[in-house]
């Protein structure tokens, strides 16, 4: 079923005159939204993403490690714990890289030579 803004003409589809477009372009074009804006929205996403990855492989390593407790360490739950721990400590440092590459403003001028 062709969308509501275009008109059948034949076997193809065309688009009215007077609809806007709905590729990613044009609405980018509408909305001009500062480059900084748009790089500050992206990190603070990925960083809330890492925040909650983190949170949840400290849970489930904890929950492991409960686990191991009541009912005696195996293989399994050893190596378990141990790909666990390994993801939580990747994920521990790409948050800590993450802060240092926060967007600044443009107004900050940061000198590395010093």
């Amino acid at each position: 079923m062709p969308p509501k803004n275009s008109v059948r003409s034949g076997s193809s589809v065309r688009r009215r005159a007077d609809c806007k477009s709905d590729s990613p372009g044009s609405v980018a074009a509408d909305r001009a939204v500062p480059k900084l804006e748009l790089e500050r929205a992206v990190w603070e996403r990925v960083m809330r993403r890492l925040h909650v990855i983190n949170r949840l492989l400290t849970a489930v390593l904890l929950a492991l490690g409960v686990r191991m407790i009541v009912s005696g360490l195996s293989f399994a739950s050893g190596l378990a714990a141990a790909i666990i721990a390994v993801l939580l400590v990747a994920s521990l440092a790409l948050t800590s890289h993450g802060r240092q590459l926060e967007p600044r403003s443009p107004l900050v001028v940061q000198d590395d030579r010093l």
